[in-house]
C-alpha cells in the first residue's frame, strides 16, 4: 500500500513539475517578445526585427569623401558597427555613450 501512494505522489510531483517547466518556458518566450514590443511606439514602430543572418563581406558603408568602405577590410582591427536610423530613439539615446567609448 505504501509503495502504491509514494508512485501516485511521485506521478503527481512529476506531472507538476512538468506543467511548472512548461509554463516557465511560454512566459519565457511571450516575455521576451513583450520585451521587443515596449520599444515599438511611436516612430519605432518602423523597426522591424529580422533574424537573417548577413555576411561581412556583404556590409558596406561610404566615407566621407564617398569612397566605400566593406566591413571585411577591417578584419584584424578593432570595429565598433553600429547600425541605427534617425527614428530610432534607443538609437539615439546610446551615441553619448559610443562618443565615449571613441574617446577612449
Amino acid at each position: 500500500m505504501k509503495a502504491n501512494i509514494l508512485t501516485k505522489k511521485t506521478i503527481i510531483i512529476s506531472i507538476l513539475f512538468f506543467i511548472f517547466i512548461g509554463f516557465i518556458a511560454v512566459k519565457f518566450f511571450l516575455n521576451e517578445r513583450e520585451d521587443k514590443r515596449l520599444i515599438l511606439f511611436g516612430e519605432m514602430k518602423k523597426f522591424s526585427f529580422t533574424y537573417d543572418s548577413v555576411k561581412s563581406e556583404e556590409i558596406f558603408w561610404y566615407d566621407l569623401d564617398g569612397d566605400t568602405i566593406y566591413l571585411e577590410s577591417l578584419r584584424g582591427n578593432i570595429v565598433l558597427v553600429n547600425f541605427w536610423a534617425s527614428w530610432c530613439l534607443p538609437c539615439v539615446k546610446e551615441l553619448p555613450s559610443i562618443n565615449k567609448i571613441s574617446k577612449k
